[in-house]
């Protein structure tokens, strides 16, 4: 009896993000053009990686490398064609999301049965327009040997996987130049929006009064624990949570703060302070997961500065004034007893609800992808009724 050789494989997973809505805005033929576009660039690099395409459903491709490391180059090729396309003249947008997970199998008649399969595409399903997003398994067999940034986005409990799993975004200098064609692309699927009902206006959330004692925030003429770059202190080698970390998750709402890992400091809000525009100088940031949503909280180190970021955001996505629930795109004031601040929504291909906290120099950055706009806005009025009992 020959018994098969395990190998160590990478596991890759790629989807067309917002396909379904697009379809629905677009029509039949609009889609079949996208797919088509969207299959060719998966399999042309591919096949220029060496991977081996296993199963392609709807908008959905399963791909197997024989070197991690192949996997990782190849899911930012598909990601770097998918914008470069998404670049063309008159062409519609291809917002694809990846993930690879690494392990090791044996081959058998029915082909490649493994966990690691499952993970990857577990991965996936939480990649945004524009993410190459691996596990840490991944991360600790390339890093010596790729010259790419794992950006930590924190760790994630999927169903049926018994430990929560750390993720990262690969990132490369092509990232950084074409951060503006991604941001396109997430704004790509705007005005897809499948029904919204009003919810009113008494939308709350809530964040605790309290601040650990002995903790304080740095002056914006102290050397604090901060980079002069705005970015949040603490190497992303740290062990999380570092101490100004572990004082702002003190102070937020318990129901988010059950997964929690450092943000993501590339992802720091641009103020427009005074007209100067510049990185939100921060204290600490928090990336948490909480079913199937994500929310980033910035501690900066003055209230102005937070909210000159959120009225800058306003200025850019050319929001109205309205009421959130009512309007898919819209920022309002909102207060809840001692606690008030503005709150901003829109719903592309991801939907989005971001607030501050008046006079607490917090900005929350909250994302859903695209669907049920009214159940996302019931949740932030939830957290806030759980904390105000």
């Amino acid at each position: 009896m020959i018994i098969p050789r395990s190998h160590t494989r990478g596991f890759l997973f790629a989807d067309l993000r917002g396909y379904t809505a697009f379809t629905e805005l677009h029509g039949d033929d609009a889609a079949r053009e996208l797919i088509a576009r969207y299959r060719a660039l998966v399999r042309r690099e591919i096949a220029a990686h060496d991977g081996a395409e296993i199963r392609t459903e709807g908008d959905s491709v399963y791909v197997v490398f024989d070197s991690v490391a192949d996997a990782v180059e190849g899911g930012l090729a598909i990601r770097d064609a998918a914008i470069a396309a998404s670049a063309e003249p008159g062409a519609h947008p291809i917002p694809v999301g990846i993930g690879i997970h690494a392990g090791e199998t044996k081959d058998g008649e029915e082909g490649i049965v493994s966990l690691a399969v499952n993970i990857a595409a577990r991965v996936c399903s939480v990649a945004e327009p524009g993410d190459v997003l691996v596990t840490q398994t991944v991360r600790d067999l390339v890093r010596t040997s790729l010259h790419f940034r794992f950006v930590p986005r924190g760790r994630r409990r999927f169903k049926g996987i018994a430990q929560p799993i750390a993720l990262f975004r690969v990132t490369d200098a092509a990232t950084e130049t074409m951060r503006p064609s991604l941001a396109r692309q997430r704004l790509s699927m705007a005005g897809v929006v499948l029904g919204i009902a009003a919810v009113g206006s008494a939308l709350v959330i809530g964040l605790s009064s309290h601040r650990p004692a002995g903790t304080a925030i740095a002056s914006p003429d102290s050397d604090g624990p901060r980079s002069p770059a705005g970015q949040p202190s603490g190497s992303p080698t740290d062990a999380f949570p570092n101490e100004a970390e572990a004082a702002l998750l003190e102070r937020l709402p318990t129901p988010v703060t059950t997964s929690c890992d450092r943000a993501d400091p590339d992802l720091v809000p641009v103020r427009n302070y005074f007209s100067h525009d510049g990185p939100l100088v921060v204290v600490a940031g928090v990336t948490c997961i909480t079913g199937v949503t994500r929310v980033v909280y910035w501690e900066g180190v003055r209230a102005d500065d937070v909210d000159s970021a959120f009225v800058r955001e306003v200025g850019n996505l050319r929001l109205v004034h309205g009421v959130c629930g009512q309007r898919s795109r819209a920022w309002q004031e909102w207060r809840a007893g001692a606690f008030s601040g503005k709150l901003l929504c829109y719903s592309p291909s991801q939907t989005v609800l971001e607030w501050t906290y008046g006079e607490e120099p917090i900005l929350a950055i909250a994302t859903r992808r695209a669907g049920d706009f009214d159940a996302f806005v019931a949740w932030w009025a939830e957290i806030g009724r759980l904390l105000s009992r």
